[in-house]
């Protein structure tokens, strides 16, 4: 049917030049526009990553116009085209980007932050079809080897919140970051915990993991044994339509904000209202965290109501710990406000010796 809408997401590490990244940039703004596509495009110096949605067959007049390109082309993209059943809302259209097409140009395909400077994504973990991922878990499971196995999750903590892996006898970790550029400090904190270990990761369609695993493969020879679920989460429910290992829905960054696998019946809700525990994973309601913007998982019930909004899970420990930091016995607190004031050093010295 010509009329019936779908998402597509792909990507490509390639390495381009300045110049290169410009005209792919222009090329691919144009493109969609004439086949009538919304999304967002971003192209870096390594690669392009997208995100488009509309007609399916203008979206496949898309691929073929990208698979035959001189410097994006080729055989070796991974072109992952479903059916849409439309946006959640009208809002979230609005927030992913779907309503028109952004094309950004930045430096990297992915921002992992200034602690991976360098790291590149072909010298990532080995990738696995979603089959030798389940059948290594499944092996591993059943042999002594579950307890040498870390199973990680890639994405950001509103991603996991709502549909993560759990695969019983193997550690799965779950980092509450709330931002790729997060995970290496995240790597760095937990780096013992994976020394020597065999680690194989995930995230939504694999474009995270190239990176993350380079990045902890660059530790060293006992970071070596890492490997990646090729596709992400998105081929692997393909895979496994009933959800497989994986339990809740896989959220995603279009206007359908999260799915589930075709066949899944069983896995039921894994996330969980930050207001008041009932189970839900409906992000419809697009609440934020009021002190740091992250986005909340608030059931509809909650959202009604129009109470206060709960601080996000990262934003709550800090506040605690600084609640209880305050709490201690401690001398009165004096400030001293110098703005609008040009200070010499005997000045500065003066005006400062109150607060000793």
């Amino acid at each position: 049917d010509d009329a019936t809408q779908g998402v597509l997401l792909y990507y490509k590490y390639v390495t381009l030049s300045e110049n290169e990244r410009e005209a792919v940039a222009s090329w691919l703004e144009t493109l969609c526009k004439d086949l009538a596509l919304v999304g967002r495009v971003r192209v870096a110096l390594d690669g392009i990553n997208v995100t488009l949605g509309g007609n399916t067959a203008q979206l496949q007049e898309h691929i073929a116009a990208v698979q035959a390109h001189p410097l994006v082309g080729g055989p070796d993209i991974d072109f992952k085209l479903a059916i849409s059943s439309g946006a959640i809302n009208e809002q979230a259209s609005h927030e992913t980007g779907f309503k028109d097409l952004r094309v950004l140009t930045r430096a990297e395909l992915v921002t992992l932050g200034p602690l991976a400077a360098g790291i590149r994504a072909e010298q990532g973990g080995t990738h696995y079809s979603p089959y030798d991922f389940q059948d290594t878990l499944l092996e591993r499971q059943s042999t002594g080897a579950a307890a040498n196995t870390v199973l990680i999750d890639t994405r950001n903590c509103y991603e996991s919140r709502i549909g993560r892996f759990d695969v019983e006898g193997i550690a799965v970790e779950v980092p509450q970051i709330r931002q790729f550029s997060d995970f290496p400090a995240w790597v760095d904190d937990n780096v013992e915990r994976l020394r020597g270990k065999t680690v194989m990761m995930y995230c939504t369609g694999g474009v995270r993991c190239e990176r993350a695993s380079a990045y902890l493969i660059k530790k060293g020879a006992e970071f070596e044994n890492v490997i990646q679920l090729e596709g992400g989460i998105q081929r692997y429910l393909e895979a496994f339509p009933d959800g497989g290992f994986f339990k809740g829905k896989n959220f995603v960054f279009d206007d359908r904000l999260a799915i589930a696998g075709a066949e899944d019946v069983g896995s039921g809700v894994v996330g969980a209202c930050m207001s008041c525990g009932r189970g839900t994973d409906d992000y419809g309601p697009r609440l934020r965290c009021p002190k740091c913007r992250l986005l909340l998982l608030v059931c509809e019930r909650c959202a009604k109501r129009g109470e206060k909004l709960p601080l996000c899970e990262i934003c709550a420990p800090i506040k605690a710990d600084a609640v209880s930091i305050l709490r201690e016995p401690t001398r009165k607190l004096k400030v001293l406000c110098l703005h609008g004031f040009r200070q010499t050093g005997n000045q500065f010295k003066g005006r400062t010796a109150a607060l000793r």
